[in-house]
């Protein structure tokens, strides 16, 4: 008798696993069969960023020197041989 009760709840159990699985679809289970909780909310005011949407602005990088007519005058007290150098090595990356 009690063997009969543990089958019969191994055998419930195992009707209600497809169910228990297809109710935490993510839509793509059957191409990846990764069963798992699609726990996403869908933001109404998400289709209304026009950022999303928008195509990028390409505009041409500026030199370092442009760059640095703009940018404030690095102070370290006592450090001026490491903001040349630093001044130097940004104008070597900048390629200009």
């Amino acid at each position: 008798m009690r063997i009969n009760l543990i089958q019969a709840t191994m055998a419930a159990a195992a009707l209600m696993l497809p169910a228990a699985i297809s109710a935490q679809s993510c839509g793509n289970d059957v191409k990846y069969r990764i069963p798992y909780k699609n726990t996403y909310v869908k933001e109404p005011l998400t289709a209304e960023n026009i950022f999303r949407v928008m195509k990028p602005d390409s505009i041409a990088i500026g030199s370092f020197e442009e760059a640095r007519k703009v940018l404030p005058a690095p102070i370290w007290n006592g450090h001026s041989k490491e903001i040349r150098n630093t001044l130097l090595n940004l104008k070597q990356m900048g390629g200009k």
